[in-house]
């Protein structure tokens, strides 16, 4: 508390410094001025009076607005005495629509597809005019994405509404907006990563997911890469990671990317193989408005130059590579599956008395009772360890009916999940499936379908 009235103070004295000093000024250039033209120096007092007294009323008009901004300052609240407000170039109301999605509409209130600006703050007496320091676009009423000058950013896109995905935004048909480099950064720094494969990392049974591994292959070395998207489809993040001595994914070896959501790179570092930061090495670009172009859509460019080769994808996605699993140099090949999945979930010991699972269907969740429990972990065990390569994710999305099977730790906390679905089981949060599948599960099978099939009905 004292540290806060100390401020108080502090500023409290600035202020009267920062007014006491224009004001003696004027009062010493007028006191000056009479006295030149007593002295018979008439035009040259005048012209000192006037240019004096505006210089001094300019300073501290300078002084004064400099002053309303700092922190804990008497007059944070007067800031709009000197400075003007973040400025719109359009009109637009925000409206709640039928289904509850709050949209822009333009003054007429239609709602408002194309480009709203915004722009600094400046002083109220400046002639210069107000510089631009954001953009935001929007189709149907519905945000797009928004880009800010890394100068002073307003953050303005957070007060716009709803912001649709980029399979929504496709379906309406209308060209979008991106920073007009972003996909030469993006390309250029792909066609570095050698041969590579994207994978999801929600795993097949989410489609919504807006993060995936980018696993390269570069000189017989391998890198992994984390991409997050941003809602509309534009990368957010590209995060590199390497194998260290002891197989292990650790940060640093690659570059590291950030984007805003129209594409507008801010930067980009050089990560050093022990995750620090070569900052001679940090690439930025000028932000402008002007940079902005439109095209037909937002192209995934990290899928456009991953290989297709159904071979090559095969050998990586290969049940004995299992680098690919989150947490995958956990897994040992001496325990059995289901003990080395609660491994790469819980990351610790596995002990089958603290674990519990229970079933979750389309209406209910359902506690599994031991013999149920211990049939669950039996399937896993005896089930063929194959890759998502094989799979049509579509086809698993599209079942109406599914049975998931949940983990939980002794404080009943989800530590990971498999959905049961034609005889497999999908391993949440990895590329990894666990079949049933042939005439040797045939008995397991058929004990799985009359414990847990009554649960869908």
């Amino acid at each position: 508390m004292s540290d806060f009235f100390g401020v108080i103070l502090v500023s409290v004295l600035s202020f009267i410094v920062n007014l006491i000093i224009p004001v003696f000024g004027i009062y010493f250039i007028v006191k000056y001025s009479l006295n030149l033209i007593q002295k018979q120096y008439r035009v040259l007092g005048s012209i000192f009076c006037v240019t004096g007294v505006f210089f001094m009323i300019f300073f501290g008009y300078i002084r004064l607005a400099h002053y309303s901004k700092l922190p804990y300052s008497i007059l944070a609240d007067f800031q709009n005495a000197f400075y003007t407000e973040v400025n719109y170039d359009k009109d637009y109301t925000i409206k709640k629509d039928l289904n509850g999605h709050y949209r822009i509409c333009d003054r007429n209130g239609k709602y408002f597809t194309g480009t709203i600006k915004t722009y600094f703050q400046k002083l109220r007496f400046s002639p210069i005019k107000s510089k631009e320091n954001g953009i935001s676009y929007f189709i149907d009423g519905y945000l797009i994405g928004s880009s800010q000058n890394p100068i002073e950013p307003m953050f303005l896109g957070n007060n716009f509404g709803e912001t649709l995905s980029d399979e929504r935004y496709k379906s309406l048909e209308e060209p979008v907006i991106i920073f007009e480099e972003y996909e030469k950064l993006l390309k250029d720094e792909v066609l570095t990563w050698g041969d590579y494969i994207l994978v999801d990392k929600k795993g097949n049974f989410n489609k919504n997911y807006k993060i995936k591994y980018a696993y390269c292959i570069k000189n017989e070395s391998l890198m992994k890469r984390e991409i997050i998207y941003y809602k509309n489809g534009v990368v957010s993040l590209i995060r590199p990671y390497r194998l260290d001595e002891f197989n292990e994914w650790v940060a640093g070896g690659g570059n590291y990317f950030s984007f805003d959501s129209l594409g507008y790179l801010i930067v980009r570092e050089k990560w050093n193989k022990n995750g620090t930061i070569d900052y001679r090495k940090i690439k930025k670009v000028k932000w402008e408005a002007s940079k902005f172009i439109k095209v037909k859509e937002y192209t995934d460019i990290l899928e456009k130059y991953e290989v297709k080769d159904i071979k090559f994808k095969n050998e990586i996605l290969s049940p004995k590579n299992l680098t690919f699993l989150e947490n995958g140099e956990l897994w040992d090949e001496n325990k059995s599956n289901f003990e080395n999945v609660c491994l790469i979930l819980n990351n610790e010991k596995y002990f089958e008395k603290r674990l519990k699972v229970k079933l979750k269907n389309e209406k209910e969740e359902i506690k599994l009772s031991k013999k149920e429990k211990e049939l669950f972990s039996e399937a896993i065990n005896r089930g063929k360890l194959i890759t998502s390569i094989e799979e049509d994710p579509e086809m698993v999305l599209n079942k109406e009916k599914k049975l998931q099977f949940i983990i939980l730790d002794e404080k009943n906390r989800e530590i990971g999940s498999f959905l049961y679905i034609n005889n497999k089981f999908y391993m949440k949060n990895g590329i990894y499936i666990f079949s049933l599948e042939g005439d040797e599960f045939k008995e397991v099978r058929e004990r799985m379908k009359e414990s847990f099939y009554k649960y869908l009905d």
